[in-house]
């Protein structure tokens, strides 16, 4: 039996769409045990034995302790949601409301704004081709273009937006659930196991060697890699059945209920319907289209000539650009869906964008299910996008493609043409640096490299950002290089049988010795931070880096990413 509540909590949590939280709804179990469990999984790689885990795993406590008080209360995860709060305000007044206030009184005024919009829209014409320069009335278009881009942040705003208004414009609590849904990342409350109201240090180690022991199956101490290769097909096992389950909820119909906020163009019977969903087969950018620290990717298509006017619903299983090029006039209107948000914001969109086509023809969906994204040609799934579009835009479409694969789509035909788009690609660095190995790294994992966005051109329901830094593990390829961070502590990977071992490893130790150096994978799984900077998008999350703190030397900036690690 031993393992066993763990596996059903496990279980419970993986088929479920909303984690923990459906634990606590359908198990008798402890949140905080499966959320304890999933992070000494994650650890189990490098700390092997049950003393070194529950010492590893003391930051996650001390840092849990906010109010000075000992032990993990309510006020402690109170506390950590007004900082959060704090964070997101000032990211908001900081981003959306300061580039505007020139005259540094405190209020923005639409004149400002304008003259910003302004400038913007003369710079994105000076940046294509200094020879061409606009006219008044193409400058007026894209300026007023802007300013609506600029005004969507200011909802309900009148003429005049003080820094009172834009603090609370910005202030997460607005949204439903917000404090609640954060808390669910935090040390769960659940593990006060004698009822006095916190968690206390003895609690929290003893759930570490509750997780520890299950997963060290022969209870001898150690975790090694046959204990944690099963672990890992465990929870695979599980994850798999959850995805399948949730792909089961996906392919019955939407209630009216769910559809009553959708608002798509109705579609004229002589305008052709075409509809694309991509998920593999795009590209990296180096935009961020909202606050989620998530790059956008990229999928480009091409109109054909012809004479009938083309309606597009498009979506993607994650933040996509869309660009469309060829013969654009043909396009009558855009339709463009997204993912949810995040699995406990699941009615609303990440951002996406489209450039190609004015703002006037590009609609976005309100939800993830006004335009569903489809990956494959099941029956189920086409006709429940059928009956969606039908019942909102009036038309089912006449030709799709689900998911075509990497390359250039055109469009009515919907013939891929595979040839690398190299267009707006970025040079990557090759040379022997010390980010060579990350840079190698990045380019094996994303051989179509990184498309270089002028967010002025992207059309957007967010707010298009270019960082200075690349996305994911070309950001951190890139810091290395600057001397920003440096190697804390590295993993190694090897094949075991079939199966995959991935440890960790303290710099200058050696590798398994039964193994040749060709047959070791080495990456740094810790940095040490020696300059402040901002950490690359797409880091957030259960794989992203872990800093090593540097006396003197400020925190990485992690934007809107959670605190945790």
């Amino acid at each position: 039996m031993r393992g066993l509540a763990f596996a059903v909590l496990i279980g419970v949590a993986a088929v479920s769409g909303d984690g923990p939280k459906a634990v606590a709804e359908t198990s008798s179990e402890r949140i905080g045990d499966y959320w304890v469990w999933q992070k000494v999984f994650r650890h189990a790689g490098r700390t092997k034995t049950e003393p070194e885990m529950v010492k590893a795993f003391a930051p996650f406590f001390t840092k849990a302790e906010m109010d000075g008080v000992p032990g993990i209360s309510e006020q402690d995860h109170d506390l950590r949601v007004q900082q959060q709060s704090v964070r997101q305000r000032t990211n908001f007044v900081t981003r959306h409301w300061f580039p505007y206030d020139l005259n540094s009184d405190l209020v923005v005024t639409r004149e400002e704004i304008d003259l910003v919009a302004r400038s913007r829209a003369f710079k994105s014409f000076a940046q294509k081709s200094p020879l061409v320069m606009p006219t008044q009335e193409q400058l007026s278009q894209i300026q007023s273009e802007i300013a609506a881009e600029i005004l969507k942040y200011f909802k309900g705003a009148t003429d005049e937006i003080s820094i009172k208004d834009a603090n609370a414009m910005g202030d997460p609590n607005s949204q439903p659930d917000w404090a609640e849904s954060l808390k669910r990342s935090f040390v769960p409350l659940d593990l006060d196991l004698d009822g006095d109201g916190m968690v206390s240090r003895a609690e929290f180690d003893a759930s570490v060697r509750r997780a520890f022991a299950d997963i060290d199956r022969d209870a001898d101490g150690e975790i090694d890699d046959k204990e944690l290769t099963g672990a890992r097909e465990r929870l695979h096992t599980m994850q798999m059945a959850g995805r399948k389950k949730a792909q089961r909820q996906k392919s019955r119909p939407m209630s009216g209920r769910q559809l009553a906020n959708c608002r798509l163009p109705e579609i004229a019977p002589e305008q052709e319907f075409l509809f694309v969903s991509a998920g593999t087969g795009t590209v990296l950018t180096n935009v961020v289209l909202d606050d989620q620290e998530e790059t956008a990717r990229y999928k480009h298509l091409t109109i054909e000539p012809g004479r009938k006017k083309l309606v597009l619903a498009l979506t993607g299983s994650r933040a996509l650009i869309w660009r469309i090029s060829g013969a654009t006039e043909r396009v009558a209107h855009v339709i463009v869906g997204s993912p949810p948000r995040s699995k406990r914001d699941p009615d609303n969109v990440k951002a996406a964008g489209v450039i190609g086509i004015e703002s006037g023809k590009v609609t976005f969906a309100q939800a993830p299910y006004c335009v569903p994204y489809v990956a494959s040609a099941e029956k189920a799934q086409e006709k429940q996008l059928a009956a969606t579009l039908l019942q909102l835009a009036g038309r089912e479409p006449g030709h799709s493609s689900f998911d075509a694969g990497a390359g250039t789509l055109a469009l009515p035909s919907m013939q891929l043409d595979k040839t690398q788009d190299t267009e707006n690609l970025l040079n990557l660095p090759d040379n022997g640096g010390a980010g060579a190995l990350m840079w190698a790294r990045f380019k094996g994992e994303n051989p179509m490299g990184v498309v270089d966005v002028d967010p002025a051109t992207v059309v957007t329901n967010g707010n298009a950002d270019r960082r200075d830094l690349l996305p994911g593990e070309a950001g951190l390829a890139q810091l290395l290089d600057q001397g920003a961070i440096e190697p804390a502590a590295y993993n190694v990977s090897y094949l075991l049988g079939n199966s995959r071992v991935t440890r960790g490893m303290k710099p200058g130790s050696a590798g398994p010795a039964f193994l040749s150096d060709r047959e070791i994978i080495w990456f740094p799984s810790h940095y040490r931070v020696l300059k402040k900077f901002r950490m690359p998008a797409d880091l957030c999350g259960l794989g992203g880096p872990y800093f090593v703190k540097t006396p003197g030397v400020p925190e990485p900036d992690r934007g809107t990413c959670p605190q945790e690690r």
